[in-house]
């Protein structure tokens, strides 16, 4: 059992050196997971950064990555603290957004998001 977790541990190193440090921020990570973004023979491991309000759904998104087992996914780490989540980082795909709702002008909606992406 030992040189299993040992092989685990190794290929998730590895992952977490070869992908290049791709990092997301909400849901839409099939495509990632998958290889179709970076390529079949490329490993990956995503970190997901979320908030406290969303960091009870983010956590069903790992499961649901992890119970998808994808094959060149590696690991799947998520919080809610960009400074963290986007350390030594190579590549950040900030996908994420709040959505417009009724009322909302677009230049709000602009702003609103600015804020966000500017901190992550």
């Amino acid at each position: 059992r030992q040189q299993v977790q040992g092989t685990l541990a190794a290929e998730a190193e590895a992952a977490r050196k070869e992908c290049f440090g791709v990092f997301c921020t909400t849901y839409d990570l099939e495509a990632l997971a998958s290889g179709e973004v970076f390529g079949q023979d490329q490993p990956i491991a995503l970190k997901l950064l979320g908030s406290e309000r969303s960091l009870q759904a983010l956590e069903g998104v790992a499961m649901e990555l992890e119970d998808s087992l994808y094959p060149l996914l590696r690991e799947v780490s998520i919080g809610i603290d960009p400074y963290v989540i986007f350390e030594d980082a190579d590549w950040a795909l900030l996908i994420g957004a709040k959505p417009r709702g009724p009322g909302v002008e677009r230049a709000a909606l602009l702003d609103i998001n600015g804020q966000i992406f500017a901190e992550q």
